[in-house]
Parts: C-alpha cells; structure tokens; sequence
C-alpha cells in the first residue's frame, strides 16, 4: 500500500499543472459573464453610443441575459452574477476605468461576444428546425410504418 502511495506522488510531481490559459475562456450560456459580453457588445455597437457602460446601467441592460441576479446573491452564497465581472476583467476581455467606474469592451472580449451571438443564432436555427447544413435530413420520413415487416419483431409472433 505504502508503494502505492509513493508512487501516486511521483505521478502526480511529474503531471503538468494545468492553467486557466489551457483553454480559451468562453462563458456559459446565460451567465452573468454572457450577459455582461453581450449587453457591452450591443451598447458599442449602438449609433451615439459612449462606447462604455456605468455599473448599474450595465447591470440593468445584462439581467434580462441572465438567470441569476445582478443584485441578489443567491441562498447560501454571497457571489452574484455581478461577481464576474472580476474574470471579464483579469482575462482582459473587458477594461474598468475612472471612478464611478467606466466599463470597456477590449477588441477580445468584441472578438468572444461575437463568437457567443453566433452560437445562439445557431442554436436558435437548430431549435426552429433549421440546422444549418444538415438540409439532407429533413427529406427523411420522420416515422416508418414497418405494417406487419418490421425486422426488429419479426419471428417474436411466431415464437408466443
């Protein structure tokens, strides 16, 4: 048991440590970091636009793309969705400047919502029943009477 153990350590110094750049960041869908992205996104966007958003403005703009609350931490818990913004901002996806604080989308974090907007759009294609480059499947029957040659119960009528 002892050589068991000692050779799980020598595994696990010799295993590489795995780091928050191993893979790209992409928040899920519907969290406060999505939200945060995509309302930032849509502001910069907007003619007239300052190209930043006031912290409450933001909030305001980014809860109706969230399931959890911009204010209200959730029961048990003090992080509210809020709470990433603190991400957006150490992984350099959004830029807080000035007090009361300005928030900034960076050219990435443009880059991310626009990667993030066309996933939903697929997503929303494929849930119309418009899968994008899967046109062939929809001349598929979408049922098959087998009638009395279904291969999957042939020969169970003879056997009862």
């Amino acid at each position: 048991a002892a050589a068991a153990a000692a050779s799980k350590v020598t595994k696990d110094k010799h295993r590489k440590p795995r780091s928050v750049s191993d893979r790209p960041f992409v928040p899920a869908r519907r969290s406060g970091g999505y939200a945060l992205l995509l309302t930032l996104a849509q502001n910069v966007r907007q003619p007239g636009s300052a190209g930043y958003m006031g912290r409450q403005e933001l909030q305001d703009a980014a809860q109706p793309l969230c399931d959890a609350s911009f204010s209200v931490p959730r029961a048990g818990s003090h992080y509210t969705a809020w709470s990433s913004m603190s991400s957006l901002i150490e992984r350099q996806l959004v830029l807080k400047q000035g007090n009361p604080a300005r928030y900034y989308l960076t050219d990435s974090g443009l880059d991310l919502a626009e990667r993030l907007e066309q996933g939903d759009r697929a997503m929303d294609a494929s849930a119309a029943g418009a899968m994008p480059g899967c046109a062939a499947l929809a001349s598929l029957p979408q049922s098959v009477d087998w009638g009395q040659s279904n291969p999957y119960t042939a020969g169970t009528a003879a056997a009862a």
